[in-house]
């Protein structure tokens, strides 16, 4: 998914919510290799008001602090699944 795939999904959300919290799950292939697009929606949800938590599926592999600090504190990531592959 690129930037502008990114800012479309972002729309879509706000155009179909009804102010209700949303829930978004980050998943498919490894999804920490495309953390801007993490960014780019979770900055979107907030600027447009949208409650909004996530959890996340991943090998682990790119979990560092900061990642780890970044998926609590901005993409509001609630639990994250470990795979082993």
């Amino acid at each position: 998914m690129d930037e502008s795939i990114a800012n479309e999904v972002a729309e879509f959300i706000r155009r179909i919510n009804n102010d209700e919290k949303i829930f978004i799950r980050w998943f498919g292939g490894e999804p920490l290799l495309n953390m801007s697009c993490i960014d780019t929606i979770s900055h979107k949800m907030q600027e447009y008001g949208i409650e909004f938590e996530s959890s996340m599926v991943t090998n682990g592999v790119l979990l560092d602090q900061k990642c780890i600090d970044k998926c609590i504190s901005e993409w509001k990531v609630k639990y994250i699944q470990i795979t082993i592959d």
